[in-house]
């Protein structure tokens, strides 16, 4: 049986080359991309971060990115961290992520 982050990883690396909406809610707030799709990684701390600024894993989507505003996505990369229980659901063209802290919904177009 796969991991839920292999799941993940195969979802999106099916459609890779495809342009993504992530939406990320979080405290009220809901943050926009849009992002075209090169790879995706997974980040892994190597050591315990002892303040727990740092989740333990990370999904990294990389590739060419716009924010809300319009402004360049930073290094073309999209960070979301995993770190405590966390739940992916996949419905057809939309994945959503749910962590601690927020919920993320990638939808491919």
């Amino acid at each position: 049986m796969e991991s839920p982050i292999s799941e993940i990883q195969n979802w999106m690396e099916s459609k890779a080359g495809q342009t993504f909406l992530i939406r990320k809610e979080e405290d009220g707030d809901l943050d926009q991309i849009h992002l075209q799709l090169d790879k995706i990684a997974i980040g892994e701390q190597k050591s315990v971060d002892p303040d727990g600024y740092v989740a333990p894993k990370t999904l990294l989507f990389h590739g060419q990115g716009t924010i809300n505003n319009g402004q360049p996505l930073p290094q073309n990369v999209y960070e979301i961290p995993l770190s405590g229980s966390w739940v992916s659901n996949e419905q057809g063209n939309e994945l959503q992520i749910k962590t601690e802290r927020a919920v993320y919904t990638i939808q491919s177009f």
